[in-house]
């Protein structure tokens, strides 16, 4: 893995910099900045779309995340390590990564996409920060990409081990709902399903007592509750069980 070099300024410097790594190819990290629909209006100044990398990187990322965990010294069950590993690749945390290093300022839009709100979008940030750990990969090897994981993720690795017993969401949700005098009940809907097979996107709500609470996105019906349930629980800790979560905005 390449230090990053401080002596270089500019956007994609920046971004080489809270990585902690120098792309030889720098063509692979601008084609990691691409969304689909910029290369669609664009193909004069954009052979190509991030999507590939982005399949490429989320293969890396859990295979990063499985790994730290499987060596973790607590010898965490097989149970334990799988959700937490569906927590930690959620789109939900890639996306507060992708913040965090400011990737979504450095990303091209179409006009439609960069019009609606794309750029904080949680899709679009989670699959860009997948789409660049698939271009280290391919840059730098698997030891690379795995490296700029650990830094960027490490800590967030450790603290979801320390509190596992916290993270499932729907079960966290459930304790609130029944923790008082009062029986309450909680259910999940999918109220919406889109994109191709290899590609679907479920959306889905989380009630308490029928009422909306939190609504979710995910690549699966499971992620998506899960979701859900997470924002749902923030909404009824903030005293705002009745109103709807919007699920871009609870990171």
């Amino acid at each position: 893995m390449a230090d990053a070099d401080t002596s270089r300024t500019g956007p994609l410097q920046e971004l080489e910099r809270a990585l902690g790594y120098v792309f030889r190819d720098p063509a692979l990290l601008r084609t990691a900045l691409v969304h689909p629909t910029f290369a669609y209006e664009n193909p004069s100044e954009a052979a190509e779309d991030n999507e590939r990398l982005e399949f490429l990187g989320d293969a890396v990322f859990s295979l990063t995340v499985a790994k730290t965990l499987q060596s973790w010294p607590d010898r965490l069950p097989e149970g334990e390590m799988t959700r937490i590993r569906a927590l930690l690749v959620s789109e939900r945390t890639q996306a507060a990564l992708a913040r965090r290093i400011g990737l979504g300022a450095l990303l091209r839009f179409g006009r439609g996409e960069e019009g609606t709100g794309g750029r904080d979008r949680v899709s679009n940030l989670s699959n860009a920060l997948e789409a660049v750990l698939g271009a280290v990969f391919l840059d730098g090897g698997f030891e690379a990409a795995e490296a700029v994981v650990l830094r960027l993720y490490g800590d967030r690795i450790a603290g979801a081990v320390r509190d596992r017993h916290a993270l499932d969401a729907k079960s966290r949700l459930l304790e609130i709902v029944q923790a008082g005098t009062v029986r309450r009940k909680a259910s999940f809907r999918i109220v919406r399903e889109e994109g191709p097979a290899h590609a679907r996107r479920y959306a889905a709500e989380a009630l308490v007592d029928g009422a909306v609470v939190g609504a979710g996105e995910g690549a699966s019906k499971q992620e998506a509750e899960q979701e859900a349930a997470s924002a749902a629980v923030a909404a009824l800790a903030a005293g705002n069980g009745a109103a709807q979560a919007e699920p871009d905005r609870m990171l």
